[in-house]
């Protein structure tokens, strides 16, 4: 009887100390789960920041780019104007019409633009 109980014990100690190490390993596993999840959601949000900060860098150039295209575009416009007055001016000038109050004008036309 005693020795049955000693066996009985001795298998059961057996049992729980084989049970502990299946736990144990499938802790370690769920672990390592937990933790290659983890790696994917960072590199994941990580791609998502770079990506959202290349768009903002993209918009920003093309901001940029617009509004160096509109400037040299109002530069132009600018200049094909005040060229086409100089040459109204010259001939009004040459057909002995008084200019002053044009070129007053267009002085003051200019410091409204800028």
């Amino acid at each position: 009887m005693k020795e049955n109980e000693t066996k009985e014990q001795h298998d059961y100690v057996h049992f729980w100390k084989a049970r502990n190490d299946e736990l144990a390993v499938s802790e370690d596993i769920e672990k390592d789960e937990i933790r290659q999840k983890q790696h994917e959601l960072k590199q994941y949000q990580l791609n998502q920041a770079e990506s959202r900060k290349k768009l903002a860098e993209d918009e920003y150039v093309k901001e940029i780019h617009e509004a160096a295209t509109s400037a040299a575009l109002k530069d132009h416009k600018e200049k094909e104007f005040y060229s086409y007055a100089e040459k109204c001016i010259k001939e009004w000038q040459e057909c002995g019409k008084n200019v002053k109050p044009l070129i007053l004008e267009l002085k003051s036309y200019k410091k409204k633009m800028t």
